[in-house]
Protein backbone atom coordinates (compact mmCIF):
# COMPACT_ATOMS: atom_id res chain seq x y z
CA UNK A 1 0.00 0.00 0.00
CA UNK A 2 1.36 3.42 -0.92
CA UNK A 3 -0.01 6.92 -0.38
CA UNK A 4 1.11 10.54 -0.60
CA UNK A 5 0.55 13.33 1.91
CA UNK A 6 -1.97 15.97 0.89
CA UNK A 7 0.34 18.82 1.92
CA UNK A 8 4.08 19.41 2.13
CA UNK A 9 5.70 18.93 5.52
CA UNK A 10 9.06 19.88 7.00
CA UNK A 11 11.72 17.85 8.77
CA UNK A 12 13.99 20.28 10.61
CA UNK A 13 17.67 19.87 11.32
CA UNK A 14 18.51 23.58 10.98
CA UNK A 15 16.74 26.94 10.51
CA UNK A 16 15.03 27.36 7.14
CA UNK A 17 15.44 30.15 4.59
CA UNK A 18 12.61 31.41 2.37
CA UNK A 19 12.59 33.75 -0.64
CA UNK A 20 9.96 36.11 -2.04
CA UNK A 21 10.02 37.96 -5.34
CA UNK A 22 7.52 40.02 -7.32
CA UNK A 23 6.83 39.56 -11.03
CA UNK A 24 10.02 41.37 -12.07
CA UNK A 25 13.67 40.35 -11.83
CA UNK A 26 15.01 43.89 -12.33
CA UNK A 27 17.58 44.87 -9.67
CA UNK A 28 17.01 41.69 -7.65
CA UNK A 29 19.62 40.90 -5.01
CA UNK A 30 18.44 37.66 -3.36
CA UNK A 31 16.84 35.53 -6.08
CA UNK A 32 18.44 34.23 -9.26
CA UNK A 33 16.60 35.59 -12.31
CA UNK A 34 13.35 34.07 -11.07
CA UNK A 35 9.98 35.87 -10.76
CA UNK A 36 7.88 34.91 -7.76
CA UNK A 37 5.29 32.15 -8.12
CA UNK A 38 3.04 30.87 -5.36
CA UNK A 39 3.23 27.37 -6.80
CA UNK A 40 6.81 27.39 -5.45
CA UNK A 41 7.61 26.53 -1.86
CA UNK A 42 10.04 29.45 -1.59
CA UNK A 43 12.98 27.39 -0.32
CA UNK A 44 15.39 28.33 -3.10
CA UNK A 45 16.59 31.58 -4.71
CA UNK A 46 15.73 30.06 -8.09
CA UNK A 47 12.13 29.31 -7.04
CA UNK A 48 10.78 32.11 -4.81
CA UNK A 49 7.21 32.53 -3.68
CA UNK A 50 5.22 35.55 -4.85
CA UNK A 51 2.95 36.42 -1.94
CA UNK A 52 3.86 36.96 1.72
CA UNK A 53 0.39 35.96 2.91
CA UNK A 54 0.71 32.68 1.02
CA UNK A 55 4.08 32.00 2.63
CA UNK A 56 2.77 32.63 6.14
CA UNK A 57 -0.20 30.33 5.49
CA UNK A 58 1.83 27.30 4.42
CA UNK A 59 5.04 27.43 6.50
CA UNK A 60 5.73 27.29 10.21
CA UNK A 61 8.40 29.89 10.92
CA UNK A 62 10.52 29.19 13.97
CA UNK A 63 13.47 30.74 15.79
CA UNK A 64 16.41 31.38 13.47
CA UNK A 65 14.41 31.15 10.22
CA UNK A 66 15.08 33.77 7.56
CA UNK A 67 12.80 35.44 5.00
CA UNK A 68 14.37 37.39 2.13
CA UNK A 69 12.06 39.77 0.23
CA UNK A 70 13.60 40.80 -3.07
CA UNK A 71 13.51 44.13 -4.89
CA UNK A 72 10.10 45.09 -6.20
CA UNK A 73 6.51 46.13 -5.50
CA UNK A 74 4.18 43.69 -3.78
CA UNK A 75 0.61 44.89 -4.29
CA UNK A 76 -1.97 43.79 -1.73
CA UNK A 77 -5.18 43.93 -3.74
CA UNK A 78 -7.60 41.98 -1.51
CA UNK A 79 -8.72 44.56 1.07
CA UNK A 80 -10.17 41.79 3.26
CA UNK A 81 -6.79 40.05 3.64
CA UNK A 82 -4.12 42.07 5.43
CA UNK A 83 -0.74 40.55 6.22
CA UNK A 84 -1.05 39.18 9.77
CA UNK A 85 2.26 37.83 11.06
CA UNK A 86 0.83 35.84 13.96
CA UNK A 87 2.33 34.75 17.26
CA UNK A 88 2.81 31.20 15.95
CA UNK A 89 5.49 32.62 13.62
CA UNK A 90 7.65 33.96 16.48
CA UNK A 91 11.31 33.57 17.23
CA UNK A 92 12.85 33.62 20.68
CA UNK A 93 15.21 35.91 22.57
CA UNK A 94 18.66 35.81 20.96
CA UNK A 95 17.37 33.72 18.04
CA UNK A 96 14.88 35.90 16.21
CA UNK A 97 13.02 35.18 13.00
CA UNK A 98 14.87 37.37 10.50
CA UNK A 99 13.23 39.36 7.68
CA UNK A 100 15.36 41.24 5.17
CA UNK A 101 14.24 43.49 2.35
CA UNK A 102 16.41 44.41 -0.61
CA UNK A 103 19.39 46.70 -0.15
CA UNK A 104 18.97 48.03 -3.69
CA UNK A 105 17.76 51.68 -3.79
CA UNK A 106 14.48 50.54 -5.40
CA UNK A 107 13.75 48.61 -2.22
CA UNK A 108 11.09 46.08 -1.24
CA UNK A 109 7.66 47.72 -1.07
CA UNK A 110 4.25 46.46 0.05
CA UNK A 111 1.61 48.68 -1.53
CA UNK A 112 -2.12 49.17 -0.95
CA UNK A 113 -4.18 50.95 -3.60
CA UNK A 114 -7.47 50.91 -1.63
CA UNK A 115 -8.60 51.14 2.00
CA UNK A 116 -8.47 47.84 3.87
CA UNK A 117 -11.30 46.49 5.99
CA UNK A 118 -10.38 46.99 9.69
CA UNK A 119 -8.62 44.06 11.35
CA UNK A 120 -10.33 43.87 14.71
CA UNK A 121 -10.66 47.52 15.67
CA UNK A 122 -7.60 48.68 13.78
CA UNK A 123 -7.11 50.00 10.28
CA UNK A 124 -4.12 48.63 8.39
CA UNK A 125 -2.70 46.10 5.98
CA UNK A 126 0.29 44.78 7.93
CA UNK A 127 0.14 43.54 11.53
CA UNK A 128 3.22 42.12 13.27
CA UNK A 129 1.86 40.12 16.21
CA UNK A 130 4.82 37.74 16.53
CA UNK A 131 7.52 38.11 19.19
CA UNK A 132 11.29 38.25 18.69
CA UNK A 133 11.36 39.22 15.02
CA UNK A 134 14.28 41.09 13.43
CA UNK A 135 13.10 43.08 10.39
CA UNK A 136 15.17 45.38 8.20
CA UNK A 137 14.66 47.35 4.96
CA UNK A 138 10.99 46.60 4.31
CA UNK A 139 8.77 49.48 3.15
CA UNK A 140 5.03 50.18 3.04
CA UNK A 141 2.80 52.55 1.05
CA UNK A 142 -0.87 53.41 1.09
CA UNK A 143 -2.22 51.89 4.32
CA UNK A 144 -1.41 51.80 8.04
CA UNK A 145 0.88 49.28 9.75
CA UNK A 146 1.01 47.93 13.31
CA UNK A 147 3.83 46.29 15.29
CA UNK A 148 2.38 44.54 18.37
CA UNK A 149 4.86 41.85 19.37
CA UNK A 150 7.47 41.84 22.15
CA UNK A 151 11.25 41.77 21.76
CA UNK A 152 11.13 43.17 18.21
CA UNK A 153 14.12 44.64 16.37
CA UNK A 154 12.83 46.80 13.52
CA UNK A 155 15.20 48.88 11.34
CA UNK A 156 15.04 50.79 8.08
CA UNK A 157 11.25 50.70 7.70
CA UNK A 158 9.39 53.38 5.71
CA UNK A 159 5.68 54.17 5.69
CA UNK A 160 4.22 56.66 3.23
CA UNK A 161 0.72 57.66 2.23
CA UNK A 162 -1.14 57.59 -1.07
CA UNK A 163 -3.27 60.43 -2.46
CA UNK A 164 -6.26 61.05 -0.22
CA UNK A 165 -5.23 58.48 2.41
CA UNK A 166 -3.69 59.33 5.79
CA UNK A 167 -1.67 56.50 7.30
CA UNK A 168 -0.38 55.64 10.77
CA UNK A 169 2.37 53.51 12.24
CA UNK A 170 1.66 51.88 15.60
CA UNK A 171 4.70 50.75 17.60
CA UNK A 172 3.39 48.74 20.55
CA UNK A 173 4.36 45.65 22.49
CA UNK A 174 7.13 45.60 25.10
CA UNK A 175 10.93 45.78 25.12
CA UNK A 176 11.14 46.62 21.42
CA UNK A 177 13.81 48.57 19.57
CA UNK A 178 12.97 50.61 16.47
CA UNK A 179 15.69 52.36 14.46
CA UNK A 180 15.87 54.40 11.24
CA UNK A 181 12.11 54.68 10.83
CA UNK A 182 10.59 57.08 8.27
CA UNK A 183 6.95 58.22 8.16
CA UNK A 184 5.74 60.54 5.40
CA UNK A 185 2.33 62.24 5.70
CA UNK A 186 1.18 60.08 8.57
CA UNK A 187 1.10 59.74 12.35
CA UNK A 188 3.16 57.54 14.64
CA UNK A 189 2.34 56.18 18.10
CA UNK A 190 5.01 54.74 20.41
CA UNK A 191 3.24 52.74 23.11
CA UNK A 192 3.82 49.71 25.32
CA UNK A 193 6.51 49.32 27.96
CA UNK A 194 10.25 49.81 27.63
CA UNK A 195 10.20 50.60 23.91
CA UNK A 196 12.94 52.66 22.27
CA UNK A 197 12.78 54.59 18.99
CA UNK A 198 15.94 56.08 17.49
CA UNK A 199 16.47 58.09 14.31
CA UNK A 200 12.84 58.65 13.41
CA UNK A 201 12.29 60.91 10.40
CA UNK A 202 8.70 62.09 10.28
CA UNK A 203 7.23 64.63 7.86
CA UNK A 204 3.76 66.18 8.01
CA UNK A 205 2.44 64.18 10.96
CA UNK A 206 2.33 63.90 14.76
CA UNK A 207 4.21 61.53 17.05
CA UNK A 208 2.38 60.39 20.18
CA UNK A 209 4.19 58.67 23.06
CA UNK A 210 2.14 56.70 25.57
CA UNK A 211 2.75 53.73 27.87
CA UNK A 212 5.68 53.38 30.26
CA UNK A 213 9.43 54.07 29.98
CA UNK A 214 9.34 54.94 26.27
CA UNK A 215 12.37 56.64 24.69
CA UNK A 216 12.57 58.80 21.56
CA UNK A 217 16.14 59.74 20.57
CA UNK A 218 18.12 61.38 17.76
CA UNK A 219 15.00 62.04 15.71
CA UNK A 220 13.47 64.71 13.45
CA UNK A 221 9.75 65.51 13.41
CA UNK A 222 8.40 68.15 11.01
CA UNK A 223 4.73 69.11 10.92
CA UNK A 224 3.06 71.90 8.95
CA UNK A 225 -0.51 71.28 10.15
CA UNK A 226 -2.03 74.37 11.69
CA UNK A 227 -2.29 74.29 15.50
CA UNK A 228 -0.77 70.80 15.59
CA UNK A 229 1.63 69.28 18.11
CA UNK A 230 4.84 67.72 16.83
CA UNK A 231 5.41 65.28 19.73
CA UNK A 232 2.75 64.69 22.39
CA UNK A 233 3.79 62.69 25.46
CA UNK A 234 1.32 60.98 27.80
CA UNK A 235 3.70 58.27 28.99
CA UNK A 236 5.11 57.56 32.44
CA UNK A 237 8.88 57.78 32.67
CA UNK A 238 9.32 58.87 29.06
CA UNK A 239 12.43 60.46 27.56
CA UNK A 240 12.79 62.67 24.48
CA UNK A 241 16.49 63.30 23.85
CA UNK A 242 18.54 65.02 21.13
CA UNK A 243 15.54 65.53 18.84
CA UNK A 244 14.67 68.29 16.38
CA UNK A 245 10.95 69.10 16.34
CA UNK A 246 9.73 71.75 13.90
CA UNK A 247 6.11 72.93 13.97
CA UNK A 248 5.78 76.39 12.35
CA UNK A 249 2.10 76.85 13.26
CA UNK A 250 1.65 74.85 16.47
CA UNK A 251 3.33 73.31 19.52
CA UNK A 252 6.61 71.44 19.20
CA UNK A 253 6.45 69.30 22.36
CA UNK A 254 3.74 68.77 24.96
CA UNK A 255 3.43 66.63 28.10
CA UNK A 256 0.05 65.45 29.37
CA UNK A 257 -0.97 63.46 32.43
CA UNK A 258 1.14 62.05 35.25
CA UNK A 259 4.83 61.26 35.26
CA UNK A 260 8.03 63.06 34.39
CA UNK A 261 9.31 63.73 30.89
CA UNK A 262 13.10 63.52 30.70
CA UNK A 263 14.77 65.76 28.13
Amino acid sequence: VMDMTDNYFQLRNRPFTYYLNDDSTVNDVFTTNAPGNDANLGFYPAAPKRDLISLLEIVDLEAGDQVYIDTGIYYLADTNRPVVWGTAQSGKAGEEVMIRGSWHPDGSWFVATNNFVPYGNNQGFFFMEANHVDMESVHFRGESIDFRGDGLKIRGVTLTNRPGKQVSMQLRGNSNRFEDIQVDRGSLTLAGQGNRLERLRQRWGQTTIVGTNAVLMNSVVYSTNALSTGVEVSALGAAVSNCTIVVPNGTALSKRGLGTLHL
